[in-house]
């Protein structure tokens, strides 16, 4: 109730305390026989008086809630009406703070949709850039030297992840996902990742093995993201003391099926592995430092978390480091 309803009330209350008050005095047998038609008069005029405050407090209400979702001219108008000279002037003043943020809004959205498109585009023109080097690295193999052969291919490697974290990202922050869930092969799509990555691998000297006879239902693309980022964390950390080591198998499991690529790395400290797959997170070697951006295995959670895929690390410091991934139950089934 409002403070100028309130008085209202008092008033008559005092007002009907005051006729009572003086028809006791002028004839107290009336009074008697006159109180309870009285109270009663009373009860059904305050009662009546208050439905009408409350139905006024809730058009009132309403006219506040439509101003908020959106503040037009007209909106607040609409609740002005309802409203006394001060709280007008609170009104009018609330009313050109929110429309003054929301054209701020209006033009960060717009701002920010330019800035994504963008991105977008610059990312595909990349690929286009990186497919011309895959073709010329292909094809001319022979004219270069071995040493610059694997140079080329290197830098070609590490354009092309960065990319596909930029389009990632990007997906991951799109308001429309263009996730389309199949039937996938684990071997056809680890082998396909593994292929991918084969020069890098030969140049490293990794020794591959893969056991995934399993079909998933899941997004090929997103999949074969997550998968490249556990290759790629592997050959960033391989040991140089021994030969590198990458096992890529699954196994059935009571909540569906379970994806392990496992390598014999350098592996992670214990104090750092629950923040690995936290984003910009890059642990506090110097040689995590210099080789790693912490976006890869935080890219990595949010599109398995976007694919109802449940995603763990397991790592002993010097020894090595697993990457796991569940996928539910009902998307899975042996082949």
């Amino acid at each position: 109730m409002r403070g100028h309803d309130r008085i209202w009330v008092v008033f008559l209350l005092l007002v009907d305390a005051g006729f009572c008050f003086a028809l006791w005095l002028m004839d107290n047998k009336a009074f008697l026989a006159l109180s309870g038609s009285a109270v009663l008069a009373s009860a059904c005029f305050f009662t009546a008086f208050l439905m009408i405050i409350r139905g006024r407090e809730k058009k009132m209400q309403e006219a506040f809630l439509n101003f908020l979702e959106d503040p037009v001219p007209l909106h607040e108008e609409q609740l002005l009406l309802m409203m006394d000279k001060r709280e007008q002037e609170c009104m009018r003043l609330l009313g050109g703070r929110l429309r003054e943020q929301e054209e701020k809004n209006h033009d960060q959205e717009i701002s920010r949709r330019d800035q994504e498109e963008y991105v977008e585009a610059w990312a595909h023109e990349i690929k286009n850039a990186v497919s011309l080097m895959n073709m010329l690295l292909g094809n001319r193999r022979g004219e270069m030297s071995e040493t610059v052969y694997k140079k080329m291919d290197y830098a070609r490697s590490q354009i092309q992840g960065y990319v596909e974290q930029m389009l990632c990202y990007g997906r991951l922050k799109a308001e429309h996902k263009d996730y389309i869930f199949e039937r996938i092969s684990l071997e056809e799509c680890c082998g396909e990742v593994l292929e991918e990555y084969q020069s890098l691998l030969e140049e490293k000297g990794f020794e591959t093995e893969l056991a995934v006879d399993f079909v998933v239902v899941s997004d090929r693309k997103g999949l074969s993201f997550i998968l490249g980022q556990a290759v790629s964390n592997a050959l960033k950390y391989a040991r140089k003391d021994a030969r590198p080591f990458l096992r890529i198998y699954a196994r059935e499991e009571e909540c569906g099926v379970c994806l392990v690529v496992q390598d014999h790395g350098i592996g992670v400290k214990k104090h750092d592995l629950p923040f690995i797959f936290d984003k910009g997170f890059v642990g506090d070697t110097e040689e995590n430092r210099k080789r790693a951006t912490g976006m890869g295995l935080y890219l990595a959670r949010q599109t398995a978390q976007d694919m109802r895929i449940q995603i763990e690390a397991r790592s002993k410091y010097g020894e090595g480091f697993e990457f796991i991934l569940h996928f539910p139950e009902i998307d899975s089934r042996k082949r």
